[in-house]
């Protein structure tokens, strides 16, 4: 249950991001409130759990990956294309993660990852093409940077073995979290005043809070017990719900749905969900045989 409600909290955050950055609240400014408020409510469980907050240079380099680079590009994103075209391109994780690792020379190459990578990205391609022959649409440029997104978590993913070596996973979050927000301000100082006022809105201000406290703090929590229950393998799996919980939720709670071509990129992106969990299911049990 823990490891399905992370994705699933994670998913109302893009939702709700999407009603945020529409209604004059800035990307950048979103990234540095929302994480501040975030910071300071992992700070206070890391220390009530005698872990303390944690600081160094490579805790700053996954911060500034996971934090401020993820969450600036996941916004600018919003900004531009709907939550459940957004939501979808997060679907090519686990295939992107895989070639990225190959690349790297970190992890081998998998046929069955590469198969699910290319149709992923076949579905993406028809995404931009809708977006493109749509006159004023600029959601190709959401897509895009929603695609660099999923680039950039991968490789924050990679890496974070590597950069959080010998931390307990709660300390190093809350480490990285608290060592990026200077950077989230400095970055959001010219719109912080303008987005500030148009969280005088009752319901902006609410989602913002919300977004902050279970998206940002008690889903990583959720998260972080699990992978403690389950290990990360198992876990990892549980991020194949985020796509389609995004689409479900931005159909039926913006009206949101996907049109031309985008319904055939679409069912592609989803048949690449679903051949990476399949093989990451498979990989999975030959580990635990």
């Amino acid at each position: 249950m823990l490891a399905a409600s992370a994705p699933l909290a994670w998913a109302t955050n893009v939702v709700a991001s999407r009603v945020l950055v529409t209604s004059g609240v800035n990307p950048f400014a979103l990234t540095a409130v929302r994480w501040t408020v975030a910071a300071l409510l992992m700070a206070v469980y890391s220390l009530a759990r005698g872990l303390g907050v944690p600081v160094g240079r490579r805790l700053l380099v996954a911060g500034l990956l996971g934090i401020t680079m993820f969450n600036n590009l996941l916004y600018l994103a919003l900004g531009y294309a709907p939550a459940a075209l957004v939501g979808l391109v997060f679907g090519l994780l686990p295939a992107v993660t895989m070639l990225m690792a190959r690349a790297l020379g970190v992890e081998r190459g998998d046929r069955v990852l590469a198969l699910a990578a290319a149709v992923g990205l076949l579905g993406v391609a028809l995404l931009e093409a809708e977006g493109l022959r749509s006159p004023g649409s600029m959601e190709w440029l959401g897509v895009l940077l929603a695609l660099a997104d999923v680039a950039v978590w991968a490789l924050y993913t990679i890496e974070s073995r590597r950069l959080t070596r010998g931390l307990h996973p709660l300390a190093a979050l809350t480490g990285s979290t608290v060592l990026s927000t200077p950077f989230n301000t400095a970055i959001a100082l010219p719109w912080l005043s303008e987005s500030l006022a148009a969280l005088g809105d009752p319901l902006l201000l609410a989602l913002l809070l919300y977004v902050a406290a279970v998206p940002g703090f008690l889903a990583y929590l959720a998260w972080f017990h699990a992978v403690k229950e389950l290990g990360p393998t198992t876990t990892s799996l549980f991020v194949n719900l985020l796509p389609p919980a995004t689409l479900l939720l931005a159909v039926a709670v913006l009206g949101e749905k996907p049109r031309g071509l985008q319904l055939a990129g679409t069912a592609l992106i989803l048949l690449s969900l679903a051949l990476a969990a399949r093989r990451q299911l498979q990989l999975a049990s030959h580990e635990a045989s």
